[in-house]
């Protein structure tokens, strides 16, 4: 527990959902050492009813919620490891492409809303002369990772720009 208060780490208020993306994610990125154990540290229990797994997965295709959780960390990192905060708005919004191609989303101007919040607390990332094409390179990579096909990226990036 030292660990999580010394960084203050705690789940997010406002997430109901993904919030165990932002918590694990944000306590694995931001550790300074990792111990390997030999024996099973927790058992997990597959709750086929959970938030995740109900109604045939339908929260996957809530990009807005996943985005936000991911805004959510991207403050975190912003102010507790600000030399990471680039590189992982670069990976957020790359890895936004493929999670919505894989979950088309179920309310575009909830994602919207999202995006231009996103975009509006990262300016500075996205003004970047070579934002674009290092943006269009992980997403690609992402998708060709996941056999996805990658030919709307312009259009993606177009919805990204639209959203500034």
């Amino acid at each position: 527990m030292g660990y999580l208060k010394r960084i203050g780490l705690t789940f997010h208020p406002s997430l109901r959902v993904y919030e165990d993306v932002y918590f694990t994610s944000l306590a694995l990125d931001l550790t300074t050492s990792i111990t390997r154990l030999t024996r099973p540290a927790y058992v997990w229990r597959l709750n086929w009813q959970s938030t995740g797994r109900r109604d045939h997965f339908s929260m996957a295709f809530n990009d807005a919620a996943w985005l936000q959780s991911g805004r959510y960390r991207l403050q975190f990192i912003q102010s507790h490891a600000a030399d990471r905060w680039g590189h992982d708005f670069y990976e957020l919004i790359s890895g936004l492409y493929v999670h919505a191609k894989k979950y088309p989303p179920s309310d575009l101007a909830a994602l919207k809303d999202e995006v231009r919040k996103l975009m509006a607390e990262n300016r500075q990332w996205w003004q970047l002369h070579d934002a674009h094409a290092l943006v269009r390179r992980l997403a690609i990579d992402k998708a060709q990772a996941q056999n996805l096909k990658s030919s709307d990226i312009d259009d993606y990036l177009d919805f990204l720009e639209e959203q500034t």
